[in-house]
């Protein structure tokens, strides 16, 4: 039978949405952090992702006193935005893994509403234009093929309903 779930898996996108429903009912999604039945990503998992703070640098962790770290600038970044630290949360390290190997697509949503926050405030702050673009990062084509999708561009779609105008 499992097997069989992980075959059916992959072409959930392309079925009705009753079928998918049926689905749902026969094979449960199971929430990443914590396997509870309903979701690929829980409320209170998603809760419990340890997101940035606007004042400390994503690249060396240490406060900061204005938009940009030195360690940014020396790197060429003038805005370098991260939501959430890989490392210190096994909860994304989770759900980063199962959209990206695991075929979980609808995890791109949640994965998405993560970016919003530091997005709208940098975009606030105006330290990014209001012009903003965002690129998904491209994916080799015999990746893309084999996998069926690109979770850069899945996450770049799922902004657009946050009102974040994507680049094609």
């Amino acid at each position: 039978m499992w097997a069989f779930f992980v075959m059916l898996r992959p072409f959930g996108q392309l079925i009705p949405t009753a079928a998918r429903t049926a689905l749902d009912i026969l094979f449960p999604r199971l929430c990443v952090g914590c396997d509870r039945e309903g979701a690929d990503l829980c409320r209170d998992c998603y809760t419990h992702i340890r997101l940035i703070s606007d004042n400390i640098c994503p690249l060396c962790a240490r406060p900061m006193a204005t938009s940009t770290c030195h360690c940014q600038r020396a790197l060429g970044f003038d805005h370098f935005l991260i939501a959430a630290p890989y490392h210190a949360n096994p909860i994304l390290q989770s759900a980063l893994h199962q959209l990206k190997y695991g075929g979980q697509r609808l995890l791109a949503k949640p994965l998405a509403q993560l970016l919003v926050t530091p997005l709208r405030g940098a975009w606030t702050a105006r330290s990014i234009s209001s012009s903003l673009i965002i690129i998904p990062l491209p994916l080799p084509k015999l990746r893309e093929r084999r996998r069926g999708y690109n979770q850069s561009t899945l996450i770049a779609q799922a902004l657009i309903e946050y009102n974040f105008t994507p680049h094609r």
